[in-house]
């Protein structure tokens, strides 16, 4: 990973937690990014889709998975990118093997200090309404720049609002 990724990487986990901390009162967020090889932590981050979990105060826990788009480098606003394959090995994506209760999708403002825009919502009814055709991608994308994966694009006016748990920002 360069240390520009690193360094985003870093940054969006405050802007997560800053996110997750408005919308529950949090007892405690892990993250399983960077866990041992071998690892349950690992496993669950690699092969699961699941960055982390919270356990708010009254004791309910979520996995989440989060991402940070970069504001300097990709498309903003209009959509959520998802990786459907690995074009180098024909490996499956993302989608495949995401099994985590939230998202987190944000991305990160100018000033390179919070997200500018951000969605949390629930990731089972998102993959059935793919999965059934109710949500159907509006772009395929490869991204040959910054690694070699194709991503489908699913637009936000197409969510059910009750899959959405938070949006902050910019109208879309």
């Amino acid at each position: 990973m360069s240390d520009e990724c690193a360094e985003l990487e870093k940054r969006s986990r405050e802007y997560a937690e800053k996110t997750l901390r408005s919308m529950w009162s949090i007892q405690a967020i892990s993250w399983y990014n960077n866990s041992e090889p071998g690892s349950v932590e690992y496993y669950l981050d690699r092969f699961m889709g699941i960055d982390g979990k919270i356990r708010t105060t009254s004791g309910i826990s979520f996995t989440f998975q989060a991402k940070c788009r970069d504001y300097e480098k990709y498309d903003r606003f209009g959509d959520w990118t998802l990786e459907h394959m690995s074009n180098d090995r024909g490996a499956e994506g993302e989608f495949f093997h995401l099994a985590a209760d939230i998202y987190i999708y944000g991305w990160e403002n100018l000033e390179k200090n919070d997200f500018e825009d951000v969605y949390v919502f629930y990731i089972s009814p998102v993959k059935r309404a793919i999965m059934s055709g109710q949500l159907r991608h509006t772009c395929e994308k490869p991204n040959w720049e910054y690694g070699t994966a194709t991503f489908r694009c699913y637009d936000w006016e197409d969510f059910n609002p009750l899959w959405i748990l938070h949006h902050k920002g910019a109208p879309i």
